[in-house]
């Protein structure tokens, strides 16, 4: 990931187990098939992890981090951890099928 996208999106707690079993279940099994999604979306996920968020979402992110960490994303413009990028990628990707994925692995 770090050859791919920015390290200060490689912040904790990434589960990256649960993360390959994704992947897996929509077909990207290798070290190749990740890469090549990833960088298909590279300059697009940049774009939008740069992006401002709206005031409801900072103050989400407040009460859960707290202000001195939201302040620093601020200043970094940098929201999503690995993670999120690579669910945000697989979003883009599968679509409805990944969409329909996440909320069956959200409701465990």
């Amino acid at each position: 990931m770090e050859d791919i996208l920015p390290r200060r999106g490689d912040f904790p707690p990434i589960d990256y187990d649960e993360l390959l079993g994704e992947c897996a279940a929509f077909g990207i099994r290798t070290h190749g098939q990740f890469r090549s999604l990833m960088l298909k979306y590279r300059r697009r996920l940049l774009a939008v992890d740069r992006e401002p968020l709206a005031a409801t979402e900072l103050k989400i992110f407040r009460d859960e981090w707290g202000p001195a960490i939201v302040a620093d994303r601020i200043r970094r413009q940098s929201w999503f951890n690995w993670a999120g990028s690579v669910r945000l990628a697989l979003t883009w990707e599968f679509g409805d099928a990944y969409d329909e994925y996440s909320r069956r692995r959200d409701a465990t």
